[in-house]
């Protein structure tokens, strides 16, 4: 166990290293990405738009853990959830 001496001050330090990659996806790959960033997309806006309702009509506000708890299911775009 180390003590410090009465008015001494033990900083600690963390160097990080950052480095630079070059990300050079395949065509398919691009398929891929733009489908999943295409459905983070979705369901970001549906969650916003959850939030807003909730504001609108109860004067609620939902957190990052009640959204969580509600469930997106495959509906077809406009139907109501």
């Amino acid at each position: 166990m180390l003590i410090d001496p009465p008015g001494t001050l033990r900083v600690l330090v963390e160097i990080f290293q950052i480095g630079r990659f070059r990300f050079c996806p395949t065509c398919d790959q691009i398929k891929l990405l733009n489908r999943e960033f295409d459905h983070a997309r979705f369901v970001w806006n549906h969650c916003l738009e959850l939030r807003g309702k909730a504001y609108r009509r109860r004067g609620e506000s939902i957190n990052y853990v009640g959204l969580g708890k509600r469930r997106i299911s495959n509906r077809p775009l406009g139907s109501t959830f």
